[in-house]
Parts: C-alpha cells; structure tokens; sequence
C-alpha cells in the first residue's frame, strides 16, 4: 500500500529569555532577535519586577510579573523595546515565544516529517566572579559564559541591591557603599537571551573612602613592573608628609609598598606589598617611601619553536595584542625578559619572539604587566 504523500504549512517557533536591562523612563533596550515573525506571545518573567515594552513607533505599555500578552508584530520589521518600569531589585527578566513565517514541508500519510524548533541556544554559566574591596568600590574579576549558537552580545553584574552594569573591561571597576557587604552575579547574554547567572560572588565589604587632600605635589615616574627586584621607588621620604595617592592609569595590575629601604630606584624594598586594580586610585597614609612594581602572576608552562615562546598562564591574563609584559624566574634564563608587544593567541595564552633556540622549561616562573607610562604617585606635605 503506498503512502499518501502532501504539502502542509507549519511555524517554528522559538523561545528566548532576555534580561530587562532598559532604565526607568529610558529610551529601552531592543531585542536582538530580528528574524521574521508572525506573532511574539511576550511574559514577565520577573520575581516581583514590573517591566515596560514598546512594538515600533506605539507607546510604552507596563507588563506585571507574570502577564503575558501576544503580539501581531514581525521582528523583520519592528523593532521590540524593553526597560523597566522601575527599580524593584533583582534580574528583571522576560521571555519572548516567536512563532515564525508559515513555511512549506513535506508530509507522510498526513502527518509532518519533521516540524524544526529552533536549535539556537543561550550562553553558557559564567564562572564565579572575584571581587577585591576599594575605597567606596569593588574591582570585579570575571569570566563570561560559553558562547551559545549565536555571538555574544553583551555581559551583565547584577548586585545584591537589583543594580545592573555593562561589563566592559575586566576587571571592571563598580561603584558600592562602603562598609555594607557588597556581591553579586554575572550574567552572558547573546540573542537568544540571557544564559543562567553565575554563582554568587564571595562578599567583600569596600573601605571607606578617606578624603582627598586638596593639595598635592606631583611625583611622576616612568615604571618599569616585574617582581620585587625590579620595583620602582617613585618618591622620597619628605619628613612631614601625611598622605600618598596612588594612580594605576593602566590595564595591568599593580602593587605599592611603603618601606625604609635605601633611596635608589631598583631594590629589595621590604614590607607587604598591597594590589592596586587597573584604572583605579589607592590612598594611603604615609609611613614610609612609596615603591610600585607588577603584580606577578603563575606561569603554567612555556613552550619554544625556536622563533617563538608561547606562555600559558595559570588564570586568564586579560591583556590584548600589543601589551607589554616581563617575563622572570624561568629556567633556562633566556625565556626571561621584558618583551614590549605580545600576541594574545587564547584567553590564557601569549606569544613574544625569541632570540635563540631553547629547551624546554623546568621553571615556568612568572609573568607581569609592564607599562612604559600611567602609573603616578601624588603626595601631600602637612600645612
């Protein structure tokens, strides 16, 4: 007996989830789902948030946790905005069903070969977040989520307070009360949506911030960064001088001691040795000569084709083709030195010309940012 065989009309659909991340009264957020559509059924998925969408050139409307209304629009043509109707706290989330053009399938005995959802997939889980403790804010460390089916488009900190921030650098820098324990999650989004958040941030709890001094002497110095025998003496013990801001204006990661050590420029000085964030601001009172230095970080291993060193770091290094960085403590030596333009290859690994053919390491060392210029020392004398 044969089998019947047709042509029937069916709709894919897909569901996305996004994160509402539009502020109060601003101009929205579109989706970044553009593909042709017949309907979108629209849900807040917020846990007590209210958020406001926006199809085209209509009015804003307010959705409530948990409604949902259908929309007669397509994303081909028209864009779909979104914010949030107020501050309330928390992800403010919703999720969008889009039922697709009618297209055209093959059918056995009546029934569909194959009626195609769509494969497309959020990111994946960010890992947990690092933050250090500031004067008044938090340097973040963070990893994004594995890319989903489609680019990602953006990464989200979304603080025990409800407040969302655009990551863009890492670290990255946020705002937070001081002397409140302060954490949170990261979130990847793509087009499909947001990914699930990471976990939770161990909490720190930010210094408060000790006024500026109004009047300052600038002290510049050009720093070379690497490990303690390469630090930097950046200002003189003037007796009388009551406070010492530091400014790390550059991508790497910093540390300042305060020490009695002898006044030359490269020495052993002693004392512990406390990070500064990249792009941020320390101040300290003054006990001693301020030294700077690279903070250093592990080397897994270092490998040679003889033209080429490729470095494998420990963590990820987050610096980008053309950084400067100083290579120490490797056995053989030649692997060392300061090496002014690498080449990122991988979020944990880095290329720098080599001058020699080398065997292979059994002391991988350390490696530190090494920035030609940005790091300033400012010191106020009493009054």
């Amino acid at each position: 007996m044969s089998k019947m065989q047709g042509i029937i009309a069916v709709m894919d659909a897909t569901t996305v989830s996004i994160a509402v991340t539009g502020a109060p009264g601003g101009a929205g957020v579109a989706t970044s789902n553009t593909q042709p559509s017949s309907s979108v059924m629209l849900t807040n998925t917020s846990n007590g948030g209210a958020i406001e969408y926006k199809a085209g050139a209509g009015a804003w409307v307010k959705l409530l946790p948990s409604d949902g209304i259908e929309l007669a629009i397509d994303l081909a043509s028209t864009a779909l905005l979104f914010r949030r109707a107020r501050y309330d706290g928390g992800l403010v989330s919703a999720q969008l069903v889009i039922s697709g053009k009618p297209v055209l399938k093959l059918s056995e005995n009546g029934l569909p070969i194959s009626i195609s959802g769509s494969s497309a997939t959020a990111p994946g889980q960010p890992a947990k977040p690092v933050l250090t403790a500031m004067a008044g804010a938090v340097s973040l460390a963070w990893t994004p989520g594995a890319a989903g089916s489609t680019a990602t488009t953006s990464n989200i900190w979304t603080d025990i307070n409800g407040n969302v921030t655009q990551l863009t650098t890492n670290p990255q820098t946020i705002t937070a009360p001081a002397g409140t324990p302060y954490t949170g999650t990261v979130t990847t989004l793509n087009g499909q949506g947001a990914g699930p958040a990471s976990v939770q941030a161990d909490a720190v709890t930010p210094l408060a911030a000790d006024p500026v001094p109004t009047s300052f002497s600038w002290i510049i110095k050009n720093t070379i960064f690497g490990s303690s025998a390469y630090a930097a003496q950046v200002g003189f013990h003037n007796p009388g001088r009551t406070s010492i801001l530091f400014h790390n204006d550059t991508p790497y990661w910093g540390q300042y001691v305060l020490s009695g050590a002898s006044n030359n420029d490269y020495n052993q000085p002693t004392g512990s040795w406390v990070d500064i964030p990249p792009n941020a601001q320390v101040l300290v009172t003054d006990p001693g000569k301020p030294y700077v230095r690279g903070k250093a970080f592990a080397i897994t291993s270092i490998t040679s084709d003889g033209a080429t060193a490729t470095v494998t770091t420990a963590a990820p290094h987050n610096l980008a083709t053309g950084a400067s960085v100083r290579v120490q403590d490797v056995t053989p030596a030649g692997y060392n030195g300061a090496f002014t333009s690498v080449t990122v290859t991988g979020a944990n690994t880095f290329t720098y010309p080599l001058a020699a053919t080398l065997a292979a390491t059994t002391a991988p060392g350390t490696w530190a940012g090494r920035p030609l210029t940005g790091f300033t020392v400012q010191t106020k004398a009493a009054k």
